[in-house]
Parts: C-alpha cells; structure tokens; sequence
C-alpha cells in the first residue's frame, strides 16, 4: 500500500499500517476485535476501485449493499478472498451486524429467519473490510450509534478522485483508425 504514492497522505490508510489487521510474521494474534473501514465521499471519487487494488481485486469480495441489511457473504466461504468491500453501504449495515463488523474470533450466522433454512456461518477473524459510501451517516440522529461506530472504524472523508489522470494521447485528426490484421493460424 506504501508504494502508492497518492495514498501518502490517506489517514484511513496510514491507520491501515498501523493496525494489526497487518501483524507482523511470528507476533501471534494479538488481537480479538479489528476496525473496519469507511470511505465516504461522492460518487465517482474512486473509493471502491481504490478499496478493490488494496489486496488485489482478484483477492477481493466485492458486494453490493445498496439498501441491503444483512450482507451476502456466501462468497467468503470459498475461502480465496483477502479482503471484503462492502459498496453502496452505510450506517445501517454496521448497526445491523456489529459483531460482523468486529471481525472477531466467533463465527457469525447470517441470512437468519424463523426457520433458518437459508443460514449461514462465517468467520471473517481479521479481516479487513471497507465500507464505502456516498453519504455513510445520512439520515443517523443517533449519537450513540454514530459514537459505537467511530469507535470501531477507521473514517476517511474523501474529497477529491483517488486517482491520478493523465493526458489521453494526441492522433492527428485525419488518422484512421486501422483494423487489426490476422493471419492465418499455420498448422505443423
């Protein structure tokens, strides 16, 4: 993460680094409850592009969580993500799954209902988990819960696009555009 130059200055970041979501070999588990982490900022600022190269995006769950209370993690359980990105979330999903969000030492059960026919457990122990949104606490008039949340996040306000944009390549104006050429494959 250090590397990226444009993230020198991202104070959800450098609490990244200072976590121990990111223990060194051999410190042992130190820990029974990890922060998470909010972008919130306009849309089209990059946050969740950003969140996605973190770990790789291939090493990354990406869920949607438009007007979602409980996650589909289901995705987890095969076991060859790194990392979850929680889009579109906002406080009502933290609130709704706290112990999720703690990314604790216990199995949590989601998709619960009367008959639990379609529950799950998992195990998100360390985790890291970043929530981004466009407006994470609107419509929140609870203090306390804005307090538990401060408490238990990383919040990183996000102002400005989290990239860097360079010139598009100049072609004269009378240029065509060729088609690519193929050749024939030759056979042995």
């Amino acid at each position: 993460l250090w590397a990226d130059p444009a993230l020198h200055d991202c104070g959800a970041v450098q609490a990244l680094l200072r976590s121990n979501n990111n223990e060194l070999p051999g410190q042992g588990l130190s820990r029974r409850r990890f922060r998470f982490f909010i972008y919130d900022g306009a849309t089209g600022c990059g946050k969740s592009e950003r969140s996605m190269m973190w770990w790789g995006a291939a090493d990354t769950l990406l869920l949607n969580c438009e007007q979602t209370s409980t996650p589909n993690l289901r995705g987890w359980l095969t076991g060859r993500y790194r990392a979850i990105v929680f889009d579109e979330s906002d406080w009502r999903l933290i609130i709704g799954n706290k112990l999720l969000f703690q990314a604790t030492t216990k199995q949590v059960t989601l998709s619960q209902s009367q008959c639990n026919k379609e529950a799950y457990d998992v195990w998100v122990f360390g985790a890291p988990m970043i929530c981004c949104s466009n407006d994470f606490f609107k419509g929140c008039d609870d203090e306390e819960l804005r307090q538990w949340i401060s408490a238990n996040s990383f919040y990183e306000k996000i102002t400005t696009p989290l990239w860097e944009e360079f010139p598009e390549p100049e072609l004269p104006c009378c240029m065509p555009v060729q088609p690519p050429v193929f050749s024939e494959p030759e056979f042995p």
